[in-house]
């Protein structure tokens, strides 16, 4: 049911890497129901949707020093991290990128920021094709449907420079894809996009990474890149990091139908900004969303004619959920860098959530994590 990919450390070990790795992705299936659902986020309707994922993390460091520094101020507010001291947390790093910064990265990506929220450790954006999570050294950035995540590698590269940052550890992850025809340059292939993050490496040699698949070919599998030319630090909320993702198909129709927009009502005199806010938020809480991130900061958007996105942040963590409900590609994705003794109820909570007829899930971590 769960599966535990290898650590980044271990991804990039060469040895005995085909063993390793093989079975890391499993689907199950959670019911023998059937079901009928709609569109979503900034394209023009087809019918179908791409809804797993691409996500890219990169990892900076500053130029010329060895490992990262400890980055993460002490809490002094609130359990979702807000603070007074708030403000002079966003000169560190890869929080001092302005929004221009941060519409140039998603234009690239061929998507555009709707909202954000922020805590004392990180800012997270609602793109209209899924996430944007921006910490003071690394960016994680995931996007669905035929957006072109790998062309925003350049310019994370030249931003980071101009902050006297380098990379420190690239991991690019994505699920075979459903449709893969409808894809742009350079996702039409795994071997195109690494061919494409090969061809960067005058930009930046630390761009020499390796490519590998998990799972079967024939079924539900994943593609995953990983440059890493870490030098381990002594701080252990670096070394740690965990990463769950759950992809869910074909969710109950009972539960789609909460994500189609015209089936709230609409207030006379109500401004349309006003309207996707009480939608959204009433889409979380009837969903049970609201209950899958207790405490956290909780960022939802409504589409029209259907589908959800919502971040949520609380101290260093986030989470985050897509939904495109649309007939014969539903799907669900919820992931989280929370770091917690046990998964269990969590994952048995998101499950009950969305009832989906089958799901994927991973899990990828830090040998210390």
């Amino acid at each position: 049911m769960c599966t535990i990919p290898p650590s980044k450390e271990s991804l990039t070990n060469k040895q005995d890497i085909s063993t390793e790795l093989t079975a890391t992705v499993k689907t199950v299936d959670n019911s023998n129901t059937a079901f009928t659902l709609c569109t979503v986020h900034g394209r023009e309707y087809t019918g179908v949707f791409e809804g797993p994922e691409k996500t890219l993390e990169v990892v900076f460091r500053k130029e010329g020093t060895e490992g990262l520094p400890t980055i993460f101020p002490v809490p002094v507010g609130g359990a979702s991290g807000t603070t007074t001291a708030e403000a002079s947390t966003r000169n560190i790093g890869l929080r001092r990128l302005g929004r221009d910064d941060l519409d140039q990265i998603c234009a690239r990506a061929r998507c555009t920021i709707l909202s954000s929220v922020s805590n004392n450790y990180l800012d997270a954006y609602v793109l209209s094709e899924s996430s944007l999570f921006v910490y003071p050294y690394m960016v994680v950035l995931k996007t669905c449907g035929t957006t072109t995540l790998l062309r925003c590698i350049a310019i994370l590269i030249d931003l980071g420079h101009k902050l006297g940052l380098e990379i420190d550890w690239v991991g690019y992850s994505r699920k075979n894809f459903n449709y893969p025809g409808d894809q742009a340059f350079p996702h039409q292939s795994f071997h195109q996009e690494l061919d494409y993050l090969y061809s960067h490496r005058n930009l930046c040699d630390r761009l020499d990474g390796s490519g590998y698949t998990l799972g079967p070919v024939t079924a539900d599998h994943w593609f995953v890149f990983v440059a890493d030319h870490t030098i381990r630090s002594q701080s252990l909320e670096i070394d740690t990091d965990r990463v769950l993702n759950i992809m869910m198909f074909d969710i109950d129709e009972d539960v789609s139908s909460l994500f189609y927009y015209n089936n709230y009502d609409t207030i006379e005199g109500e401004s349309k900004d006003d309207e996707i806010k009480r939608i959204s938020k009433q889409q979380s809480a009837k969903s049970g969303i609201n209950d899958l991130c207790p405490g956290s900061i909780i960022d939802p958007r409504a589409f029209e004619p259907c589908g959800y996105s919502m971040n949520a942040i609380l101290f260093r963590s986030y989470s985050t959920i897509h939904i495109t409900p649309e007939s014969g590609s539903s799907y669900v994705s919820f992931e989280t860098n929370q770091k917690v003794a046990s998964y269990k109820s969590l994952i048995s909570n998101v499950i009950r959530t969305f009832r989906p007829k089958r799901f994927v899930m991973t899990l990828m971590a830090d040998d210390l994590g």
